[in-house]
């Protein structure tokens, strides 16, 4: 062994030909830092962890453990960044079969020494134990698989890597899908308070919980162009998140909600991402979840088992409404449960939200489009513009009531109802202005809901304005039930037949003014 000459191996294993490299012979360094950088930015081997270590697979375990003092390294230089063949990975998983080498101590090592670093290739690697790299890192798995075999741990734990980056590969877990609890894996997961992460281009396949959970307070993450697929609950968790985005990814069949941004998240968006089947495993789930302020663009979401895009407070914490949250510009198609639980946009107990522009195609008309309800009485609630079709009601609205809400300047076709309104609780002024629909059995139909040792529903005003809803058969208001509506006012409105005693039930009615 020459000091500081360059010596060439093929390969990290005998008979390889992967993972080979140029090293220098450091007399002089420190083999307790076996693994970590070297003088000359390359990785130290310990000369006498190659004690342990015959060129084997079977053997690289130990060597990668391998912890002493003395002096004596070889440096393996000569490459801009470390990959995790250089740390005695072995790619040679068989998804067929099952089987391959753990890898999981070598992706560790490096992760946790190294900032930047690869695994990047047309490689297959098992890693069956959670990789924790601990700090900041940035890695590149471009054109890599990395398969879990384990039902039971996260394949990447990121507690403490704030302001890292991961990107390029497939990730995946090749275990049978026996059940479902909350023991069970998530593959990105962070328990602890983590800020500045991106996700990009990644794709997830089957998890058994979430595919990308931070369970605790966060700000910054940043999910993009990622896909997942098959996770038994959430696709992407993020609880407590603060200006963290979803964007132009891919999510299909995912157990509960596919992006959830849950409890205090504040200033979320979630922007052009494709959902699709989300509560496929019959847990109940929503396209988008949002618990607190932010926006929903431009987003397209098929077969949600419960809502498209739900609003609503934190089932843990309702101090956690949502307000000043916008959803815009977003398609929602047939809600696979066409009931009146369902609906393409829910709002449960919010402060204020506004809906511009959404496009809402049910599969028949048992689901609404938009659905309000809750044991809150919401605030402001505004709906305007965009189309529905193939719904039970353009707005349902149930249970507590609002202070004010509007639908204006809707295109529907093929309703049930307009608005149906099923209270228990009050509303203070709702605004139906410059609407156009056909095909609608009833114009708006409002009924109580009568509750043990509670009054009748009351609704302060009606303000209609400008509307064209046709329908031969249907009348303009139905008030059923004893609702108590104080002033319903009607301005150059078109309803069914244009006339003004198609009101049914409107004693219930303190003033009517129809110009």
């Amino acid at each position: 062994m020459v000091p500081h000459q360059i010596q060439s191996t093929l390969g990290f294993h005998n008979y390889s030909g992967v993972g080979g490299g140029d090293f220098v012979w450091l007399p002089d360094a420190d083999q307790s830092l076996h693994l970590h950088p070297g003088p000359n930015g390359g990785i130290l081997f310990a000369a006498a962890a190659f004690d342990v270590y015959d060129g084997t697979v079977a053997t690289v375990l130990e060597f990668l453990n391998w912890k002493g003092i003395g002096v004596g390294c070889f440096e393996r230089v000569g490459f801009k960044v470390p990959h995790v063949l250089m740390f005695g990975a072995v790619a040679d998983y068989d998804n067929k079969k099952k089987k391959g080498t753990d890898n999981s101590v070598a992706f560790n090592k490096m992760l946790q020494n190294f900032p930047v670093c690869e695994c990047r290739g047309q490689y297959n690697f098992l890693v069956n134990d959670t990789i924790q790299p601990l700090r900041k890192f940035t890695l590149n798995a471009e054109g890599a698989t990395i398969c879990q075999r384990t039902k039971n741990k996260p394949l990447f734990n990121l507690n403490g890597c704030s302001g890292s980056r991961l990107n390029y590969g497939a990730y995946t877990n090749d275990a049978s899908i026996e059940e479902y609890d909350i023991g069970n894996a998530r593959l990105i997961y962070a328990d602890e308070h983590v800020t500045d992460i991106t996700i990009y281009s990644v794709s997830i396949y089957r998890t058994f919980q979430q595919g990308i959970n931070f369970n605790k307070s966060s700000e910054r993450i940043n999910v993009l162009l990622c896909r997942i697929e098959e996770t038994a609950r959430d696709g992407i968790f993020l609880l407590n998140s603060v200006n963290s985005r979803v964007s132009l990814c891919t999510l299909i069949n995912t157990g509960d909600d596919s992006i959830a941004f849950a409890g205090n998240s504040y200033s979320a968006v979630a922007s052009f991402n494709s959902i699709k089947g989300a509560g496929s495993y019959n847990l109940g789930g929503s396209g988008i979840r949002l618990n607190r302020s932010g926006i929903a663009v431009g987003n397209v979401i098929e077969n949600s088992d419960l809502f498209g895009i739900i609003a609503a407070d934190n089932s843990v914490n309702s101090a956690a409404r949502p307000e000043n949250l916008k959803i815009i510009c977003n398609t929602i198609n047939d809600i696979s449960k066409t009931d009146t639980v369902s609906a393409g946009i829910g709002f449960k107990n919010v402060i204020s939200v506004e809906c511009v522009g959404n496009s809402i195609n049910m599969i028949d008309e048992k689901a609404h489009a938009y659905r309000l309800y809750g044991d809150i009485k919401s605030g402001l609630i505004r709906i305007s513009g965009g189309t529905v079709k193939n719904a039970k009601s353009v707005l349902y609205i149930r249970d507590a009531g609002v202070s004010q809400i509007s639908i204006s300047e809707i295109e529907a076709d093929k309703l049930t109802d307009f608005v149906l309104a099923e209270l228990t609780g009050t509303i203070d002024l709702i605004e139906i202005k410059r609407n156009a629909s056909k095909n609608a059995e009833n114009s708006c139909y409002f009924r109580s809901v009568r509750v043990l040792n509670q009054g009748v529903a009351n609704i302060s005003v009606i303000v209609t304005e400008n509307n064209r809803i046709f329908n031969s058969n249907a009348p303009a208001f139905v008030f059923d039930n004893e609702t108590i509506i104080n002033v319903v006012e009607s301005t150059n409105d078109q309803w069914p037949n244009n006339v003004r005693n198609k009101y049914i039930n409107g004693l219930n009615v303190g003033e009517i003014y129809v110009n």
